[in-house]
């Protein structure tokens, strides 16, 4: 029957994504989930001022190794976290906020980090 996977077909569900590498046999694209974070190696005492909250936030960052050297920039203002810059996969992006999210003094995650695989380091495409 056509609407039924047979044995020798994949029944897993792929999620499709622009932005995933082929995860799949046959060099079919799907999103590898879930994206969890490392818990961050920082205290849990909240920041009394913006430059220490920016300071825990890169520290946060560099101690996931996923994330560790891919220039992303942090500026801090009543808990508003704001992540600039650039990483080399968008599931890059997406854990930079997951680990930002839950530690102290953070309200707010405003991501504005870019991606190569967006198209922006493709000077063809513009």
């Amino acid at each position: 029957m056509p609407g039924k996977p047979t044995s020798s077909e994949d029944p897993v569900r792929v999620v499709p994504s622009d932005h995933a590498e082929p995860s799949r046999p046959g060099g079919r694209h799907g999103v590898r989930q879930p994206v969890e974070p490392i818990p961050p190696a920082v205290s849990g005492k909240r920041p009394e001022t913006d430059r220490e909250l920016a300071a825990q936030v890169l520290q946060a960052l560099g101690a996931d190794g996923r994330l560790k050297d891919q220039g992303i920039d942090v500026t801090a203002s009543s808990g508003v976290v704001t992540l600039t810059g650039k990483v080399a996969l968008e599931f890059q992006r997406t854990l930079a906020a997951a680990v930002v999210q839950p530690l102290a003094g953070v309200l707010v995650v405003e991501n504005h980090l870019r991606t190569d695989e967006d198209g922006a380091a493709d000077p063809a495409i513009r």
